[in-house]
């Protein structure tokens, strides 16, 4: 049976670009760590959700899809991914037909027909023949079809994203987001995004925390209990002139899946289908941490440490 785990990607992000805030009020969505063998070497890592907990051993993949982290087998052959049939056709809402006496398996979702045959590496696609880079296979009696193929035959957007190496507990510069999410590589699969564009959403952060910005200053003394009433008003205006220079410099990086990912005064994952649900990444204690954050509430400024 797979493990749907609803909390969203991000899931797992294993770096960070060198922030100078840190939202920090509620629990995170996620956490994620190595797990370490006997001689102190990694064995595999733990990617911990409200809902669940993945543990995925050193380079196998992880799924996202639709949003969410899905656990199932995965076979690697010819470096494409091979997943059980009725696992993927049933995420998408598919249908499944097995022909014993011709070893051969089809998907139908709407007016779309996939037939494959075992070890054969041409499919048809409504009648189309394509050639397939890995043929489907049987292992433990489940059938196997390639990843990539059933899921752009079915009009899906895939993905794939690189392993970040560990953090080792320090920050990682910006441009690891641009290689890597998690300590795993990603595959990510999504239906086409179209509610909303990286540029609206860009636009819609920058508003939310310029606004949130403001509320800061002029709340920073009594925000977080009145932990910081005793700071400086040089201090005070250094932090806020670099918090207002973070959301001017703000910029889209990536897609995955239907996460924009953007970088500011945060690691920022936005939903491109909910524009208004957003995500901040830090790191504390050599976990790396995400939680839900409202922009435009002023807490979510509150320093981790100012500097001169």
């Amino acid at each position: 049976m797979k493990k749907l785990l609803t909390i969203p990607l991000i899931f797992a992000l294993a770096f960070s670009a060198v922030p100078v805030y840190a939202a920090t009020s509620g629990d995170p969505e996620y956490t994620c760590s190595a797990i370490n063998d006997s001689q102190g070497m990694t064995d595999s890592y733990s990617y911990k959700f409200r809902t669940g907990e993945i543990d995925a051993a050193p380079g196998q993949a992880l799924l996202l899809i639709n949003g969410s982290f899905l656990s199932t087998n995965i076979i690697i052959n010819n470096d494409r991914s091979l997943v059980p049939v009725r696992f993927i056709a049933e995420t998408f809402g598919a249908k499944v037909d097995w022909n014993e006496s011709e070893q051969s398996v089809s998907i139908k979702d709407g007016a779309t027909v996939i037939t494959m045959k075992i070890g054969k590496s041409s499919a048809l696609v409504n009648a189309k023949a394509i050639e397939l880079e890995a043929p489907p296979m049987i292992s433990d009696s489940r059938t196997y079809v390639p990843l990539r193929f059933v899921a752009e035959s079915l009009k899906k957007e895939v993905g794939y994203i690189q392993a970040s190496p560990e953090s080792k507990g320090e920050y990682f510069a910006i441009e690891a987001a641009k290689s890597g999410i998690a300590y795993n590589p990603v595959i990510w699969i999504d239906n086409p995004a179209t509610l909303k564009s990286p540029d609206d959403l860009l636009a819609s952060l920058k508003a939310d925390m310029t606004q949130g910005a403001n509320a800061f200053k002029k709340e920073i003394k009594t925000v977080n209990n009145g932990l910081h009433a005793n700071l400086s008003d040089e201090i005070v205006s250094n932090a806020i002139k670099e918090i207002n220079q973070k959301i001017s410099e703000m910029e889209y990086i990536s897609q995955i899946g239907r996460y924009a990912m953007f970088k500011g005064p945060y690691v920022i994952l936005a939903d491109i289908t909910a524009g208004n649900v957003t995500y901040a990444f830090t790191i504390a204690h050599g976990l790396g941490n995400l939680r839900k954050v409202d922009f435009k509430d002023p807490e979510s400024f509150v320093p981790m440490h100012f500097s001169d």
